[in-house]
């Protein structure tokens, strides 16, 4: 798991993340919260929660922030 689950996930999916939703998306994987990952990328934490947004409409075509951790346990499953 690790790493290349979140390649996976990533490449399966087919979405071209930009760098920065690369580097919340991974972030978000490694358990970092909202507020930690707005310290370490110097956003706020509304702008964090806008990308991670972003990357769960492109993901998984739904812009909900907050259902982006149970996506992403089904889309780990269904490739393990």
């Amino acid at each position: 798991q690790g790493l290349p689950a979140i390649n996976a996930i990533m490449c399966e999916m087919g979405a071209e993340l930009t760098h920065r939703e690369q580097h919340v998306f991974i972030l978000h994987i490694l358990k970092f919260s909202t507020k930690e990952i707005a310290a370490l990328m110097e956003f706020t934490p509304q702008r964090v929660s806008n990308i991670k947004a972003q990357i769960n409409l492109k993901l998984f075509g739904n812009k909900i922030a907050s259902q982006l951790d149970e996506n992403i346990k089904r889309a780990v499953f269904r490739i393990v």
